[in-house]
């Protein structure tokens, strides 16, 4: 079994200004994604997830479906305004559980966070809270209102992510110059949170475990790979009438295991040779298209083809730095391949 490897904290907020300060002074920088807001450090994500919701709920879980086995658990920080007299103004509050407030009603789920020590509850709200009226109905449930962490928490539960969020309160929420006020002092809220966050003692975020289906040590399988390694050797059974210690060793475990490379690539090429039991004919023009494409790979060009070789298409990706480098990519284009 693989030992636990430490993984990256997500972080969210709900808007640029609440982030400033995290993103300014912890060397965040963008990292690309299907829509902007997305930013890494060596040690931590950081979400912009938009205000609301739909917003929340829609950016988070597609980081954590893209990145779940890099993310070991969320923390949100963020503005809540207080609904309780025992809950002041400028305080850091650690949530307990997190409610939601959608279409008029209080909804039924609802998720607790992974700190032992929080006490404060907060509800979220599908609204802004302006009205004294409705911060009033709000209060029976919750002392802090936001309008995001119920719809994060949902997704953490999806993922089966542990969660931390921690509140600085604002204002009075009821009031109706809340949100103008938040406008104003989000660089001073900014701070303050990271103040707060950067005198915590997180227990260290870990990646989910590999899971090594019985495999020896020395090599590692992340969530896909189990996934693919399952299927194919059920296939292989069927074809083959044999067990998996056959078929593993059939595709060359024991050579792969001797070699000097790092285990995640050993279970590469073990999928690789178990794909080649599986399916020969492929495995047969796999090797004529490695040595075809044998004068591109000297010239330093990466050539893909389609997944099982589907279509007739290749993308060639090349490094050009020097005139010569393109000469030896044209001698190696006019090769017979």
């Amino acid at each position: 079994m693989q030992a636990k490897q430490t993984a990256k904290a997500l972080l969210t907020f709900a808007h640029r200004g609440e982030a400033q300060a995290f993103l300014r002074q912890r060397n965040f920088r963008p990292r690309t994604f299907y829509f902007e807001g997305l930013y890494e450090n060596d040690s931590e994500l950081l979400l912009l997830t938009g205000e609301g919701l739909q917003s929340t709920a829609e950016r988070l879980a597609a980081v954590c479906g893209a990145f779940r086995e890099e993310v070991g658990s969320v923390v949100n920080l963020g503005i809540a305004g207080s609904l309780a007299p025992h809950c002041l103004p400028g305080a850091v509050y650690s949530v307990r559980t997190a409610y939601g407030f959608r279409g008029g009603k209080v909804q039924f789920k609802t998720y607790s966070g992974s700190d032992p020590g929080a006490q404060i509850d907060c509800i979220s709200a599908d609204q802004r809270i302006l009205q004294a009226a409705d911060a009033g109905q709000l209060a029976h449930f919750a002392p802090l209102v936001d309008r995001e962490l119920w719809a994060g928490a949902a997704v953490c539960a999806l993922f089966n992510l542990p969660f931390r969020a921690y509140k600085l309160v604002s204002d009075r929420a009821g009031e109706g110059e809340f949100c103008a006020n938040i406008r104003e002092q989000a660089g001073q809220f900014s701070e303050q949170l990271l103040g707060f966050y950067e005198g915590l003692s997180l227990p260290a975020a870990e990646a989910p475990a590999a899971v090594d289906d019985n495999l020896p040590e020395g090599f590692y399988l992340t969530t896909s790979q189990q996934r693919r390694l399952r299927t194919v050797l059920q296939h292989l059974k069927i074809k083959y009438t044999e067990d998996d210690g056959q078929l593993l060793a059939k595709a060359g475990m024991a050579s792969i295991l001797a070699m000097d490379i790092n285990p995640k690539k050993r279970t590469t090429l073990l999928l690789e040779g178990l794909d080649s039991l599986l399916n020969p004919f492929n495995a047969r023009l796999r090797a004529r298209l490695d040595e075809l494409c044998r004068p591109l790979a000297a010239a330093n060009c990466r050539v893909q083809f389609s997944r099982d070789y589907e279509d007739d298409r290749l993308e060639l990706t090349a490094q050009i730095e020097h005139p010569r480098h393109l000469e030896k990519l044209r001698r190696a284009l006019e090769a017979k391949i």
